[in-house]
């Protein structure tokens, strides 16, 4: 079981909807949990989890530095074969969770950044899930035989790119949205001005109403 932090607006009633958030290469699960309170203002029914990934990342010896999967090799090939590694952990870890508050693939979101949003586009372009939402802050695809090809697309996915994002480029996020496109995916992309790689305060709002809108009809 991964360790996690949690986040929700009301612990008196059970949640509506579970958000699960993947940190970036090299962080932790207290990161991304950090955004749970504003963007909670947009869902305030739903849980915000956000696991640890499971490996240390490579090259430091503080526990704290986290890992989804290696980046020693990013040839296409390393890339899909270390993320291939890394899946039935964490669909492991959503499916307790949805069993564990008694919901399913239609009330969830998965919310990733830079390598937390790798992971989350790559089990939904491999048809190993289906969430509700997909929000994506300054991640990538790339072109693939993906095994999601033919099938019904129900995901609906937000991408949000910082401008003078100099680790993963802007144009990666255009790249990722046509492939998205390609897929059968109805996609929302967002760029950011004068943003490097990371989420500010637009980047949230963006979210959060991405959150608030495909999430409001499943309270009424």
């Amino acid at each position: 079981m991964l360790e996690y932090t949690k986040y929700i607006r009301n612990s008196k009633e059970p949640p509506k909807q579970l958000v699960v958030m993947l940190h970036g290469y090299g962080s932790n699960k207290n990161d991304l949990i950090t955004l749970a309170p504003e963007l909670s203002e947009y869902a305030p029914s739903a849980l915000f989890i956000s696991p640890g990934a499971p490996f240390q990342m490579e090259g430091y010896m503080r526990e704290d530095c986290r890992q989804w999967f290696s980046l020693n090799d990013r040839s296409k090939e390393a890339l899909l074969k270390e993320m291939a590694t890394v899946e039935k952990i964490i669909l492991n870890f959503i499916s307790e969770q949805l069993k564990e508050h008694d919901l399913n693939e239609d009330n969830l979101c998965l919310l990733g950044f830079s390598q937390g949003t790798m992971l989350s586009l790559y089990l939904v372009l491999e048809g190993l899930i289906k969430p509700k939402i997909v929000l994506g802050y300054s991640g990538r695809t790339m072109q693939n035989n993906w095994k999601c090809q033919g099938n019904p697309k129900s995901t609906k996915i937000m991408l949000i790119h910082g401008k003078e994002d100099a680790i993963i480029p802007i144009e990666d996020m255009k790249t990722t949205d046509q492939i998205l496109q390609k897929h059968g995916f109805q996609t929302q992309t967002h760029s950011i001005r004068y943003l490097a790689h990371g989420i500010d305060k637009d980047g949230i709002n963006f979210g959060g109403i991405f959150l608030r809108d495909n999430f409001l009809t499943l309270e009424v």
